[in-house]
């Protein structure tokens, strides 16, 4: 009779590992003026953040970790200068490794943000799945999600809705 129950034991664990593993991982897309931050950051939590990034990114990539009842698997972050032309980098970097959600900058103009927008419908049709949170952007496709909330108050911080894509991102992705 003790084999079912050891039988049971690891269906279990196996069932609970399965979903451990299904937790989304998120790219951002960040800007800073620190050039020792530039490039790649995969981040297991949010003790990884790199110290030399602004106060302002810092506290995104924190937003992000928050989660739901889980945090995000990894949140990678691909930081570029504060002058960078173009998110083409970044894009190019995550076209590489797998994300399921994508975020933009604190910032995120809107022709950014109708950048990544573009690059995830390409994806998509290239049969990769990554989707995108972006501020005030037309959801026209599966892959983006628009996120249109203003005057969003967190204690006594104020944040945009560029600002507080990150948070959405990090509580879709540990659902």
């Amino acid at each position: 009779m003790g084999l079912p129950d050891i039988n049971l034991v690891f269906h279990n664990a196996a069932t609970t590992a399965i979903a451990r593993s299904q937790r989304g991982i998120v790219g951002a897309i960040l800007k800073d003026s620190a050039p020792a931050v530039t490039g790649a950051h995969e981040l297991l939590d949010e003790s990884q953040i790199p110290a030399e990034l602004s106060a302002v990114n810092q506290d995104y990539l924190k937003k992000t970790f928050i989660g739901y009842v889980n945090k995000p698997q990894k949140v990678i972050a691909y930081v570029l200068n504060t002058d960078a032309a173009d998110l083409n980098t970044a894009l190019d970097y995550f076209a590489l490794h797998k994300i399921d959600y994508l975020v933009g900058p604190v910032d995120c103009s809107t022709d950014e943000a109708q950048a990544i927008s573009d690059w995830i419908k390409t994806e998509r049709e290239n049969k990769r799945t990554p989707k995108a949170v972006l501020p005030n952007t037309a959801a026209d496709n599966e892959g983006i999600i628009n996120f249109t909330s203003s005057a969003i108050k967190t204690g006594d911080t104020e944040y945009t809705t560029a600002g507080y894509c990150g948070r959405i991102a990090g509580l879709i992705a540990a659902s």
